[in-house]
């Protein structure tokens, strides 16, 4: 009989496994604490992510840290599990993917690499998190198939104050709105920008905006 045979064996035995999981239970807990400081406090600033088709997408470096570090940690399903897995259930089934608060652009860098024969267009209307999701639509080759657009979407058009609330992280907060009362609103805005939240212009990408 081999060692993996007689542990098979003991671990299912009342009294060693009465023995054993005492002594188990109190590491798993403290594993598990460790574990949870070690994702809450250590981020990743930057990410070269192998997804499951092969394909490797690319965080750039200060272009979205929160994505980068729930991706080294968690892996794929570790950002907006059910809406993730919801997306690649149809990208391969439309033609269009629209990203409306593309944000640093993980949905749309997904679509891209999920279905390369894929349309994405992607709406980001903070300046400074717009260019971050340039920079990781180039770090990804996906130019071609990946349209972005610097401005927020609304039910008319016209010029509308976007509220940007502070932020503790690198990373821009990624609620922008444009609700007046709102809590972003409420909280003041980011760190350079005015007193006074900026101005956005709401056009029809057809009038000229694309980037």
């Amino acid at each position: 009989m081999d060692w993996a045979e007689t542990l098979r064996r003991w671990r299912e035995n009342y009294y060693a496994s009465r023995v054993l999981t005492a002594i188990a239970k109190p590491i798993e807990r403290a594993c598990c604490v460790v574990s949870c400081r070690l994702r809450s406090h250590i981020r990743k600033n930057g990410i070269r992510f192998t997804l499951p088709n092969g394909e490797v997408l690319r965080i750039g470096r200060d272009a979205g840290i929160y994505l980068s570090s729930g991706l080294f940690w968690g892996g794929l399903d570790s950002f907006e599990p059910a809406t993730s897995s919801t997306l690649r259930f149809f990208f391969p089934r439309v033609a269009t993917f629209v990203d409306v608060g593309a944000n640093y652009g993980f949905y749309s860098l997904l679509a891209a690499h999920w279905n390369p024969k894929l349309r994405v267009v992607a709406f980001e209307p903070v300046p400074l998190i717009f260019e971050r999701l340039q920079h990781n639509i180039g770090l990804n080759q996906v130019q071609a198939r990946v349209d972005a657009y610097s401005l927020a979407l609304s039910d008319a058009s016209g010029a509308a104050r976007l509220y940007v609330p502070q932020s503790q992280s690198l990373d821009l907060e990624a609620t922008a709105t444009l609700a007046q009362g709102s809590w972003q609103q409420r909280k003041g805005h980011a760190k350079g920008y005015p007193p006074r939240p900026s101005v956005y212009r709401l056009r029809n990408p057809a009038e000229g905006t694309r980037k």
